[in-house]
């Protein structure tokens, strides 16, 4: 009975037909039944009854057999480990899958972790025999670190798991290319998590060619997983700005899995629905929200659709769809409407993934920023303080994501500060200004300036709201690679956004303006102190923008080389790496150009020669 599940399972992950793996599950429940407690076979078909039941989305379920296969092999193993410890792993491993899908993902690690162990002695005795299956353990363990936070841990496991299979792949393509893809791709997505983004483009486009292989030679079992690799492709792509490659991949992998749709839904549709909405989000950062919302729409008609079914195991790609659906009447301007939908998708995300789920984190923080778009921060700031709390209980202080939340937090408090202490001076100057005129800022400044007489209180609002997310923390990098540590830099710009808001209708180019102003308060700051303290780069705790926490990071290993510059060489090449052009550094600083090349030119000399010391 046991062989026959397992070829019903093995049929469903063909055919993708619920049930013949509904009838596999009853056939492995009938002869575990009939098994008694000490039948030999009996942790297996608890491990294949497991894998069944999750297939299915009956997690706890799957939960309890995976866990009594495991108890089963510990005892087994104790008395006996030459025999059974391989196997105790291989149940150890399914039972960390287990504990990640109920969102149990501590313990998920540790079982996790005592599966690598256990294949890491074997492994170092019998590499033959089981270096696959400890890059398989590897793999697991990459995701599970990955998934507490733990994102250099994550890195290393999904390092050595693509280490292994390029070493079993160059003697046999034919039995690792496909599971070296795998890891690839896998190890693609911790890059990206750690910020080094080229890197896991590099991964990423090399799963992509290993399944375009694979996939010529053999459609039928590759197909669906070339999709998945030109999914994570076309984010990769989206990290580094290639968007127009990155929707080429994300509009590749749909067609794929429409066809395979097509003749397969059961299999397919909801791979199907999460291509779309990632094509979705491609459209929206291509400006084109339109064909956006009409392809994150036709995505949750796939859901619905698999909702009437069989939704397990896809509620949290479901409710990002949902999560999107409102972002695209975001990006509309239609903030009433997706205020509403994001409520909605976060009442679903509370039900079906739990208070404490990411997703769930996610879109609070969406609907606070909706809300503080709509310029109600009452609502906004309580909703980004209850995400902040639930982010660093169960992700931790340094989560890339608790961190994007605490500087939303931060900078809706700030905002609603300057406008509770500036808004009534700047609606009297705004007043006073009669003249119609419509003025658009340089190339650097997105955003639109309108006649002042249309420019109510909320649109000023709005105006500065948008700026401040987009320029705070580029001011602060500014002052910083000019010398100034964390805490001066971030006095100085919050002081330098609250006089920009006072006189937010008067100024035309407002990126430069806060430069210019910020950097002749540091100058000042500077004068005002007996001593610059020197030395390495201070300890940091930044507010990092959404999703650019890596970049700042990495950018913290330059501040220490930058100190090391005279002040004007650093002053010069702040402005240069900011994107301003000699002419613009000249008339901005007030020397010649031929002195600020002069500076520029040593300040690379003289970086380069300390790169080269270390």
């Amino acid at each position: 009975m046991n062989n026959l599940g397992s070829m019903l399972r093995e049929r469903f992950g063909i055919s993708g037909t619920v049930t013949d793996l509904e009838e596999a599950i009853e056939i492995m429940q009938e002869a575990l039944d009939s098994s008694s407690a000490d039948d030999p076979r009996r942790p297996a078909l608890l491990n294949n009854l497991g894998t069944m039941l999750a297939d299915v989305g009956r997690r706890e379920e799957a939960l309890e057999a995976a866990s009594q296969a495991v108890a089963i092999r510990q005892r087994l193993a104790a008395t006996n480990p030459d025999a059974y410890e391989a196997d105790l792993a291989m149940s150890l491993n399914n039972l960390g899958t287990m504990l990640a899908d109920v969102g149990r993902r501590e313990e998920a690690l540790e079982a996790a972790s005592q599966a690598v162990a256990i294949r890491q002695r074997l492994a170092a005795t019998n590499p033959d025999a089981y270096e696959a299956d400890l890059a398989m353990s590897l793999n697991n363990l990459g995701t599970m670190l990955a998934d507490v936070g733990r994102r250099e841990e994550a890195l290393e496991a999904a390092s050595q798991a693509v280490a292994i299979r390029q070493r079993l792949a160059a003697t046999n393509p034919d039995a690792y290319e496909a599971d070296l893809a795998m890891s690839l791709n896998n190890l693609g997505t911790m890059l990206a998590d750690v910020g080094r983004r080229e890197e896991a483009l590099e991964a990423a486009s090399q799963a992509v060619a290993i399944r375009q292989r694979l996939a010529a030679t053999n459609p039928d079992a590759y197909e669906a997983d070339l999709a998945m690799s030109l999914n994570n492709l076309g984010t990769m792509l989206a990290d580094v700005g290639r968007r127009e490659e990155a929707l080429e991949a994300a509009s590749q992998a749909v067609a794929i899995r429409q066809r395979l749709a097509a003749t397969n839904p059961d299999a397919y549709e909801a791979d199907l629905a999460m291509s779309l909405n990632n094509l979705g989000n491609r459209l929206l950062a291509a400006g084109r929200h339109n064909e956006a919302l009409s392809v994150i729409q036709e995505a949750l008609s796939v859901y619905r659709r698999l909702e009437t079914r069989n939704l397990a195991g896809h509620e949290s790609d479901f409710v990002a769809s949902l999560s999107n659906h409102a972002g695209a009447f975001m990006a509309l301007g239609d903030t009433e409407k997706a205020i509403d939908l994001y409520r909605q998708a976060l009442d679903y995300s509370m039900q079906v993934l739990g208070e404490d789920h990411p997703h769930t984190f996610s879109i609070r923080g969406n609907l606070a920023e909706a809300y503080e778009s709509a310029g109600d921060s009452d609502r906004a700031i309580p909703l980004y303080e209850k995400t902040l709390a639930a982010s660093m209980r169960v992700l931790g202080e340094r989560h890339p994501r608790t961190l994007s939340i605490r500087s939303s937090l931060t900078g809706a408090a700030i905002r609603r500060r300057l406008t509770d202490t500036y808004g009534p001076a700047i609606d009297a100057t705004n007043d006073k200004r009669g003249e119609s005129a419509e003025r658009v800022g340089d190339a650097r400044n997105s955003i639109k300036f309108v006649a002042p007489e249309s420019r109510n209180r909320m649109t000023i609002d709005q105006e500065f709201s948008d700026f401040y997310r987009q320029s705070i923390q580029g001011l602060v990098g500014f002052l910083m690679w000019q010398g100034a540590s964390l805490e001066v830099a971030a006095d100085i710009s919050q002081d330098t956004m609250a006089s920009l808001y006072r006189s937010w209708a008067t100024i035309e180019h407002p990126r430069t303006w806060v430069r210019r102003t910020a950097s002749r308060a540091l100058v000042r700051h500077i004068a005002s102190i007996e001593e610059i303290p020197a030395g390495r780069a201070p300890n940091m705790n930044p507010l990092p923008g959404r999703s650019n926490t890596p970049e700042w990071e990495e950018g913290y290993k330059v501040l220490e080389l930058l100190s090391q510059l005279p002040p004007r060489q650093r002053q010069i090449l702040a402005w240069t790496l900011d994107g301003y052009t000699p002419d613009e550094i000249s008339a901005e600083l007030g020397v010649s150009v031929a002195s600020l090349r002069s500076n520029l030119l040593k300040a690379r000399r003289h970086l380069a020669a300390l790169l080269q010391e270390k």
